[in-house]
């Protein structure tokens, strides 16, 4: 939706980078003992606890042991979760983080959801609809990339039906109308991966719940 996930992943990659101890968990299962373990070393760590408001009441439990154990030692505990928390979510994190340790994400503005539409615009950035995918996604990343992506194959699937056309009228410009084929065969098959590689895998709950913990 607005991106918790992906900024998270982020923050998780640059500590693993600067040789810290990075583990992730989804709030909906149990967290680990090894999280709430002192490892006695020097060795900063960074435990990413993801989706809090899908979290059971026991797992709230842990939660705030986690926090509890992160404030004596080398270790930053982030949560992510959802405005539309549970109550009982929203009392945990205001006593675990005050505002001011807080980060409210927001939809995005045009300049940045014409960036991400680009991904999919290829040749046709000209003809960018950037107000109606704005209008549409209300500027959530994920509703971009949707909105975009279904706007680009349409795009797409037009230019090759018309190259397609063209290729089989067997008249003047044929070779340049079997290339103009080919490009938009591979707009299309482009548009497709992108929208798999952005959108698609992340929503996937196989993969999401796959990655549990990086260690350097």
């Amino acid at each position: 939706g607005i991106g918790r996930t992906r900024l998270a992943a982020e923050l998780a990659a640059g500590a693993h980078a600067d040789g810290a101890r990075v583990g992730y968990r989804q709030a909906a299962a149990t967290i680990d003992r090894v999280f709430l373990e002192d490892p006695g070393d020097a060795v900063p760590m960074l435990v990413i606890v993801d989706d809090v408001e899908r979290a059971p009441v026991q797992v709230l439990s842990s939660i705030s042991e986690l926090a509890t154990t992160a404030a004596l030692g080398r270790a930053l505990v982030v949560l992510t979760v959802s405005d539309a928390a549970p109550s009982d979510v929203i009392d945990l994190v205001s006593e675990i983080g005050p505002l001011e340790r807080r980060l409210a994400l927001r939809p995005l503005g045009p300049e940045a959801v014409r960036s991400i539409a680009a991904l999919y615009a290829e040749r046709s950035l000209d003809e960018l609809p950037l107000q109606m995918i704005v209008a549409e996604s209300d500027g959530i990343p994920t509703a971009v990339h949707r909105v975009a992506s279904q706007w680009a194959r349409s795009v797409a699937a037009r230019r090759l039906s018309e190259s397609a056309d063209r290729a089989a009228s067997g008249r003047r410009g044929l070779r340049a109308a079997e290339e103009a084929l080919i490009g938009d065969v591979a707009d299309l098959e482009l548009v497709r991966e992108r929208f798999r590689l952005y959108v698609a895998e992340a929503e996937d709950p196989a993969v999401r719940e796959g990655t549990v913990t990086v260690c350097p």
